[in-house]
């Protein structure tokens, strides 16, 4: 009997050990964020200058050119397990648009998958760009390109309920809502946009879908554009649905980076704010001074926050990475040609030390490097504006942006 009893000791000993929650080498989750996706019509201008065509099947090999704005980033972005941007323009026929008023051809949507985003947020204030028949169009377009969607939905029940996504045994739930419209919202049968600010639907939403996730993350579009920290109202709000149950709360709208925060529960969570991550890719170009002596951001600035969950027994223990990234916007001058893309500072840096002109000490790319130690420098001192956190790392070059 003894032996029996220790050999079935042994063996719960080892299945304990190799159980997802015991194991602490155990791959974490990868859920990165980015901003903005904005799709103004010289970055469709871009794409389609750069598309690429089979003659013989008279086709496009990069999606009418939308995977040539996102090409730099890609083998990154294919790295996550989930990965979710805001689609801040709609997807309608007959896919025109006018400055201010978006809109965008749904080979978009398949170069965003094909980049690895597998989730977008539909909840903003130019989701109305192309009238109710638009958001409607958008939905039909965003499922068809097999991309998962949170904000808005074809009715109120299915858009407050959010989605649970389960990756190696943790249930991640995510909810989204926007505190601005450049419309009325209306009532409508085919649609229902989540509103931030009915705080008490808001809190509903978290204590429903609370019992059936693990880790809880909240998506809001509002703000003011362009300022360098959030709204008093909106910090406000943002802590009271953290203290309700949520974990990790990833804002858009400003354009521009904003500070994080990491907010400690009375019922003893940590739960972190990402205010803004500024633009993805788009093509505004103002530049924003910082109080710093000497540092400004810009709207060509931005960061992609991946956040890194692991297991352990009950516990959910979260990580935070963030990537400095940028939006090259050029235009060669004999051909006026438009090349618009979104890079790693640090790979933007590591292809302009490969250049063969940094060999004959050209002042244009020593000015530039010069320029991009200065942004990450900016983008340090707002990260760290609301304070310095462990669990946060800024993957960038620091002995760079130094100097």
């Amino acid at each position: 009997m003894k032996s029996a009893y220790s050999a079935v000791t042994l063996a719960a000993a080892l299945l304990l050990l190799t159980t997802p929650s015991a194991c602490k080498g155990e791959t974490p989750v990868r859920i990165s964020f980015t901003g903005d996706i904005i799709m103004h019509i010289p970055v469709k201008t871009a794409a389609a200058q750069n598309n690429k065509k089979d003659t013989t099947l008279k086709t496009s090999l990069n999606n009418n050119g939308f995977d040539h704005l996102f090409e730099p980033l890609k083998s990154r972005l294919k790295k996550s397990d989930i990965l979710m941007g805001n689609l801040e323009f709609p997807v309608a026929p007959p896919y025109t648009s006018k400055p201010r008023i978006f809109n965008c051809p749904p080979q978009v949507l398949q170069s965003l998958k094909d980049t690895g985003f597998t989730m977008v947020t539909l909840a903003n204030n130019h989701m109305l760009d192309q009238g109710t028949r638009g958001v409607a169009a958008t939905i039909n377009h965003v499922e068809k390109a097999g991309l998962q969607f949170i904000g808005v939905h074809r009715n109120e029940a299915l858009a407050r309920r959010g989605l649970v996504v389960k990756k190696q045994g943790i249930r991640i739930g995510f909810l989204a809502y926007t505190g601005v419209s450049n419309y009325p919202i209306p009532r409508s049968r085919s649609f229902h946009i989540n509103w931030f600010y009915h705080k008490k639907k808001v809190l509903k939403d978290i204590e429903e879908i609370k019992k059936r996730c693990d880790y809880l993350i909240l998506t809001v579009h509002t703000g003011v554009e362009y300022a360098l920290k959030p709204q008093k109202r909106d910090t406000a709000l943002m802590k009271a649905y953290a203290e309700a149950g949520v974990d990790l709360i990833i804002g858009h709208h400003p354009h521009i980076i904003q500070p994080v925060e990491k907010i400690t529960c009375k019922d003893g969570r940590s739960a972190y704010i990402f205010y803004s991550l500024g633009n993805f890719i788009s093509n505004q170009s103002s530049t924003h001074p910082l109080p710093a002596r000497g540092l400004a951001t810009s709207t060509r600035d931005s960061i992609l926050v991946t956040c890194l969950l692991k297991k352990d027994n009950m516990r959910i223990i979260p990580e935070f990475e963030v990537t400095p990234i940028l939006t090259r916007n050029t235009r060669d001058r004999r051909t006026w040609k438009r090349t618009i893309q979104t890079w790693t500072i640090d790979d933007f840096k590591a292809s302009l030390k490969k250049s063969p002109d940094l060999t004959q000490k050209n002042y244009r790319v020593k000015k530039t490097l010069k320029g991009l130690a200065k942004r990450t420098a900016a983008l340090y001192h707002i990260i760290n504006g609301a304070g310095s956190y462990k669990e946060i790392t800024i993957k960038a070059e620091t002995e760079k942006a130094a100097n």
